[in-house]
C-alpha cells in the first residue's frame, strides 16, 4: 500500500491531539492527512459531505504501534499541513475545502448552500506525481 504524503507545518503543542479506536464500519485503512470524525467514541469517516466537526488523522493505521494500541491518533485546532488526501479535481490557492465521505478534502460546492461546512482553505498547490489527485495541498485548517 502506498504511503500518503502528510507534513504538519505547526508544532504539535499548538493542537489538541488524542487517539480513539476505529469503528468496525470503516472499511478503508486510515492514513495521515485523512479527515475523520468521532461518533459513539469511535473514529468514522464523515457520514455526509461537508460534515463537521472533523479531525485530521496523524498516524497510519498499518503502523505496528497503531495496530498494538488499537487506536489511531487524530488532532484538531488551527493548523497548516501538506497532504495528498484530496478528492480528484482541480485546486487553486484560496479554494474553500470540506470533508468528503471518503475521508479526504474536497473543494466546496458553493451551489450546495450552507450544507457544506468549510473546514479549511487551499494555501498552495504543488504538482507531484505521487499524489492520487496530482497535487499536494498546503491547507489552512480551521
Amino acid at each position: 500500500m502506498a504511503k500518503s504524503m502528510f507534513e504538519l507545518l505547526v508544532a504539535l503543542d499548538k493542537l489538541i491531539v488524542f487517539s480513539k479506536p476505529v469503528a468496525s464500519t470503516v472499511t478503508v485503512k486510515l492514513k495521515p492527512g485523512m479527515i475523520v470524525t468521532v461518533i459513539n467514541d469511535q473514529i468514522v469517516l464523515p457520514p455526509t459531505e461537508g460534515y463537521s466537526p472533523v479531525y485530521v488523522v496523524l498516524s497510519d493505521q498499518d503502523e505496528p504501534v497503531t495496530i498494538a494500541s488499537g487506536t489511531v491518533g487524530i488532532a484538531f485546532g488551527d493548523m497548516r499541513f501538506v497532504t495528498d488526501q484530496v478528492e480528484s479535481g482541480t485546486y487553486e490557492a484560496g479554494d474553500a475545502l470540506v470533508a468528503s465521505t471518503k475521508g479526504k478534502l474536497k473543494k466546496k460546492d458553493w451551489q450546495n448552500g450552507l450544507k457544506d461546512e468549510v473546514i479549511g482553505y487551499v494555501e498552495q498547490v504543488t504538482q507531484n506525481a505521487q499524489a492520487p489527485a496530482g497535487v499536494l495541498l498546503t491547507v489552512q485548517f480551521k
